[in-house]
């Protein structure tokens, strides 16, 4: 197939030919053509645009195809009818999770999203954020952009016919809006938009007749929205916890229920209409609709409630920290238990969500661990077991709704994604209860061919970067401090550590040998980083922003922070390949250069950019790359500090780079942002660049190391067991 105009044409090209093959009946053929089609429509969040491929990256589409099938295990021959540079992995890396089948992110990035609502026949999904669109399931592209909005919807939801959107924002002169689904356009407000006579007639009508139904203040902060089961009404909560319900055809108030004092955590009309459930951070009520009332206090039945719903058979279901609770109602009132059952979770319930038979939970809990666990749990009520667990944001989960089938899981995070997850296809094995150890840190030592880790809970492990097995653990801990950074020495198989309690540590590996180095330091330690002969190791602290360099043969050391005056922190440094040179990045952009011999400042500029976040110097000394907060990466001449390159990674991303690395040879410069998104670009004589290859690995990348001048391994941060993944990738064709 020859496919041009784009990632997107190509890959409906694929989708076309599935819908041909699966027409003729000839099975076999229509599942290869369907795997095709889940290879190549995960990443097109990312790649589709005619921009990438196929006139900016040739090789891309070929690269995504081999790299997914690698994966699975299926075996695809080498590129060879084209010279086209691709970036080709070597083995299976084993991190990504196949449960995953769509991810939605709007021009590389949709900001922080708080609200996803599933299309009752699968279709499509809204999200909502800054820019809320409509997008459709199979082809991961935007259907409607509803953008009026100023300021970012907080709760989305869809009629239960389809074909109605309600949105709130955050914004609260925009209130509540309803949509028409297929021509997305707004139907009405809520509530409804008055010219200046009739609100001031409205205004004089509160006046006269105090007894009618008082209108939202227009400060008011709507933050979720609900339709009943009828599609006839919607309930709205501020962020006062008053709920105001509405007539869907009229646009009127119908009631105002008032008693909760802070933000609502869920808000459902009963199967009949005639209840409304909700609940805050440990209290719940049950209300009556027409009389306003509340019926029963339901913190009788539940200590700290988190979660209130109702199941399609009328019953009550109740939530609290790691506890369900289901109970019988008849005439409003609560008459008997009707099932009890524990959930292992990992703190306390932070949203969650029902299947719409009842029969499963979706929930994320994270209140209490630090780094958050960002995975979504599926729990079996029937079964009374933990069926999946989707674990793949990098940030907070906002939302989580169930499709109609129950069958696939839409969820959002403040990480700027949404995802589909198909629970048939997910094999993680849940296990909980077993110790959450988040990698904090992780370093290569030189070659690539090992890797160290210091974990959340204070575990140091040496790993093989090759099959990722654990090769050591540290066994003897000098401190019960938390473990801040970590660097590994050039010359030798030993890794200084530095703890929150200001004490430095070394490991020397082949001797299981663990020893302090006493009063090294008066203030915690942000990061630590050895020079390329071994002989100096820099310390950057966290209070003052300053750099404290240690001579570990004259067994002395000075500090460094900026000029006199200077009023910034230094964010990042480097040593220079030579030694012969420290860089570092402030806070608010400013760039210095000193020399490590006599510790003179030879040059303070700005880069007129945010934070840095990161500084690489060339193997030849000659450059040096600069990454700001934003996602910009400069790249200067040391020689007479001249600007000579500034890219965006991946075309305008505003994601912090983390990590930038040269080759060996200098010709070749590597970026990878936050997300795990890597840019490859081949940097010219004259210091100019272009771009070369793009990569994405499942989680946040945490270290590089080249081991050729066009062969790099990538170290994750890995996932909450505690286990990095290592990406070994090769740059194929003529670079």
């Amino acid at each position: 197939m020859r496919c041009g105009g784009g990632y997107s044409t190509c890959l409906e090209q694929v989708r076309t030919v599935y819908k041909y093959v699966e027409l003729l009946g000839t099975t076999t053929q229509a599942e290869q053509v369907s795997r095709i089609e889940r290879w190549l429509g995960r990443e097109s969040y990312l790649l589709g645009s005619a921009r990438w491929w196929p006139h900016q990256l040739p090789g891309l589409f070929y690269q995504q195809l081999y790299n997914h099938a690698l994966e699975e295990g299926y075996t695809l021959s080498k590129k060879g009818e084209t010279n086209a540079p691709w970036v080709r992995q070597l083995s299976r890396v084993g991190a990504e999770e196949h449960a995953l089948i769509r991810e939605f992110r709007s021009g590389g990035n949709l900001g922080s999203i708080t609200s996803v609502a599933y299309a009752p026949d699968g279709s499509c999904t809204v999200i909502g954020c800054t820019d809320t669109c409509i997008w459709d399931v199979n082809t991961g592209q935007i259907l409607r952009h509803l953008n009026e909005y100023h300021g970012p919807v907080t709760s989305v939801a869809f009629s239960p016919d389809g074909g109605k959107i309600v949105t709130c924002c955050s914004s609260s002169d925009k209130g509540v809006s309803l949509w028409d689904v297929m021509s997305g356009q707004k139907v009405r407000m809520f509530p409804e938009e008055l010219s200046a006579q009739d609100s001031a007639q409205k205004s004089l009508d509160r006046i006269v007749h105090p007894t009618n139904l008082a209108l939202p203040d227009p400060s008011t902060i709507l933050e979720k929205v609900v339709f009943s089961l009828d599609g006839k009404k919607i309930a709205t909560a501020s962020k006062d916890g008053t709920v105001y319900i509405w007539d869907i055809a009229s646009g009127e108030m119908l009631a105002i229920l008032t008693g909760h004092t802070d933000s609502l955590t869920n808000i459902a009309f009963s199967p009949d209409g005639t209840q409304v459930v909700t609940s805050t951070n440990g209290e719940a009520f049950l209300w009556d609709v027409a009389s306003k009332q509340v019926s029963v206090e339901l913190t009788e039945y539940i200590d700290d409630p988190d979660y209130v719903a109702f199941l399609p058979d009328g019953k009550l279901l109740l939530a609290a920290w790691n506890e369900i609770r289901v109970y019988t109602i008849e005439s409003g009132q609560i008459t008997e238990r009707f099932e009890q059952q524990t959930i292992e979770t990992t703190g306390g319930l932070r949203c969650m969500a029902l299947s719409p038979d009842g029969k499963q939970i979706a929930l994320h809990s994270n209140l209490f661990l630090f780094p958050p666990d960002n995975t979504v749990y599926i729990w079996n009520r029937e079964q009374r077991t933990m069926r999946a667990m989707l674990s793949g944001h990098t940030d907070e989960i906002t939302e989580v709704c169930f499709s109609q089938s129950g069958e696939q899981v839409l969820t959002s995070s403040k990480d700027g994604t949404a995802k589909i997850w198909s629970l048939s296809r997910s094999a993680r094995t849940v296990e909980m209860g077993v110790s959450r150890d988040f990698i904090r840190h992780i370093a290569f030592f030189p070659g690539g061919k090992r890797a160290v880790t210091a974990s959340s809970d204070g575990i140091v492990q040496l790993w093989d970067g090759v099959n990722g097995q654990v090769l050591a653990t540290m066994k003897e801990h000098p401190s019960e401090s938390p473990i801040l950074t970590l660097t590994c020495n050039p010359l030798a198989e030993a890794v200084m550590l530095a703890f929150a309690d200001r004490s430095i540590a070394g490991w020397e590996i082949p001797l299981d040998n663990v020893f302090v180095i006493p009063d090294f330091l008066k203030e915690k330690v942000k990061d630590l980083c050895y020079s390329s002969d071994g002989n100096k190791i820099g310390a950057l602290l966290w209070d003052s922003g300053a750099i404290s360099i240690w001579d570990l043969l004259a067994e002395k050391g000075t500090t460094l922070q900026g000029h006199k005056g200077y009023r910034g922190h230094i964010a990042c440094f480097a040593f220079s390949h030579d030694g012969s040179k420290i860089v570092a990045g402030g806070n608010d952009g400013a760039v210095f250069v000193w020399d490590t011999e006599t510790y003179s400042l030879l040059q303070h500029n700005s880069t007129g950019d945010s934070m840095i976040t990161s500084v690489c110097i060339s193997p030849d000394n000659n450059r040096v790359a600069i990454a700001s907060s934003y996602g910009s990466i400069s790249i200067w001449s040391m020689q007479e500090w001249r600007l000579v390159r500034f890219a965006n990674l991946l075309g305008g991303s505003s994601d912090t780079i983390n990590h930038m690395s040269f080759s060996p040879d200098g010709m070749l410069f590597l970026a990878a942002d936050e997300r795990g998104q890597i840019c490859l670009w081949k940097v010219h004589q004259k210091g100019d660049t272009h771009l070369l290859g793009t990569y994405s690995t499942v989680n946040k990348i945490g270290a590089i190391c080249w081991q050729e001048a066009h062969r790099v391994v990538l170290a994750d941060m890995g996932n909450w067991q505690g286990r990095p993944y290592f990406y070994q990738l090769t740059l194929e064709g003529e670079w």
